[in-house]
């Protein structure tokens, strides 16, 4: 199958984030299976506006633009895919350009729909899948459609390790990643080691309410 795989955000290596590690696996993974996947990001670096700068990756294709929507349509007819899969970044305008052109087009939701960036249509060429339960319920209230839920693809192997089950790793303490609930399960079991590492940005009233909580927790480093 040719998959193309399309976010209007920066890529690795320029944006290293947890999605972008995700769409590195997912792309690996499907290369691996046999199929043809060419991917269309976002780019940072100083370009032309049409000009899309093209990678051969570990067996995908990677295209950088720093427009990539202006570069969809024609990417697209090149490439000539058989389904497209919008993972992150204008998501609206990505699927709906994909849609013009009668492509099947599948949108992948990693988090929560926070604001109202999609006004989702209803199309039997459009399939909503999530990376959770908890995500799915947040597209069906936000949207009112139905998201299949998929968890993200990981490839264990660059990830597993022999460990003593006595230290648990929190990355990104922030509201939304759960860091309360963290601390809830810190508080049940003193016998455990809690690490928490930062990773986004943080304000410094949030990273204050947050160290003020772990003073109550003499199981919880920080690191920053």
């Amino acid at each position: 199958m040719k998959i193309l795989i399309a976010t209007s955000r920066p890529f690795l290596p320029e944006h290293y984030t947890g999605q972008n590690k995700t769409i590195f696996e997912l792309c690996n993974g499907l290369a691996k299976a046999g199929h043809s996947v060419d991917v269309l990001t976002g780019w940072d670096t100083p370009s032309s506006e049409s000009a899309v700068y093209r990678e051969d990756v570990s067996g995908y294709r990677l295209y950088r633009s720093a427009k990539p929507l202006k570069a969809l349509s024609s990417l697209s007819l090149t490439i000539r895919p058989d389904v497209a899969l919008v993972m992150d970044g204008d998501v609206e305008n990505l699927s709906s350009t994909l849609l013009k052109l009668r492509l099947p087009v599948v949108i992948w939701y990693f988090e929560p729909p926070w604001q109202h960036f999609l006004h989702a249509e209803v199309s039997p060429r459009l399939v909503h899948i999530a990376s959770s339960d908890f995500v799915a319920k947040h597209v069906n209230a936000f949207y009112g459609v139905r998201a299949e839920i998929i968890p993200p693809y990981i490839a264990n192997t660059g990830y597993s390790q022999q460990n003593s089950g006595e230290h648990v790793l929190f990355m990104n303490p922030v509201r939304s990643k759960g860091f309360e609930i963290m601390l809830r399960v810190a508080q049940q079991r003193p016998d455990k080691l809690f690490t928490v590492v930062e990773s986004w940005g943080l304000s410094s009233e949030w990273k204050q309410y947050c160290l003020g909580k772990l003073m109550h927790c003499g199981n919880i480093e920080w690191l920053p």
